[in-house]
Order: structure tokens, then C-alpha cells, then sequence
């Protein structure tokens, strides 16, 4: 092989190459309106997540599951699922310091009639 081929097979390389991530793990999901017994917080609630980075060095990684908690414990501890949920994903960046983030909304319920 010549030169070029190998440059050319190196920088398709890097230029293909890719990752995964879960987004969440979740007990329900439902795109459809669901009725669920028990008691709903009187506001909605929201927690987020994020990727923070400094100089492209990531020191700490975005999770949906994080986000979901933190609004949950944010709605007090007799709650344990949310429902009329919005997940929507911001993203800030500039050379030195960028920040993308899960930011996760909606009703806190209580699964237990209390």
C-alpha cells in the first residue's frame, strides 16, 4: 500500500468511529395519557443531568436516571414516579467549558393510595 491509502484509511477511521450511551432505564413508559390511584404533588417538578467538560475533557457524564431522581426527591420522599413527563436535552459550549444536559419535568406521584 502507498502512502495515501494509509492516511486515507486512518483519517476514515477516526471520522467513522462512534459511541452509545443508555438514555434511561424505565419500570413504565407510556406515550398515551395513563390514570394512576394515589397522590399527586401540587406542582411540577424537574431535575436534570448534565455532561460538564473542560478543554473536551468530560468529568462527568449525563444520566436520564439521575435527572429523574433528583426531581423526585425534589417533590419529597412519599413520591416514587412522575408522570405528564417532558425530557428535553440543552447544551451550552464554548472552547473551555461546555455543558449538555437531560432536564427532566413533570407531576411527582405517590404509587400507594396515602
Amino acid at each position: 500500500m502507498n502512502a495515501k491509502w494509509i492516511v486515507g484509511l486512518s483519517v476514515a477511521a477516526v471520522l467513522g468511529t462512534g459511541c452509545s450511551a443508555r438514555v434511561g432505564d424505565f419500570t413504565a413508559l407510556s406515550t398515551r395519557n395513563v390514570k394512576l390511584a394515589g397522590k399527586r404533588a401540587a406542582s411540577r417538578v424537574k431535575g436534570e443531568s448534565c455532561d460538564k467538560d473542560i478543554l473536551g475533557f468530560t468529568y462527568e457524564r449525563k444520566d436520564m436516571k439521575k435527572a429523574v431522581e433528583r426531581a423526585l426527591e425534589s417533590a419529597g420522599a412519599n413520591y416514587d414516579a412522575l408522570v405528564d413527563v417532558t425530557v428535553d436535552s440543552t447544551w451550552f459550549e464554548t472552547i473551555i467549558y461546555g455543558s449538555n444536559c437531560i432536564v427532566v419535568e413533570g407531576t411527582a406521584v405517590s404509587s400507594t393510595e396515602q
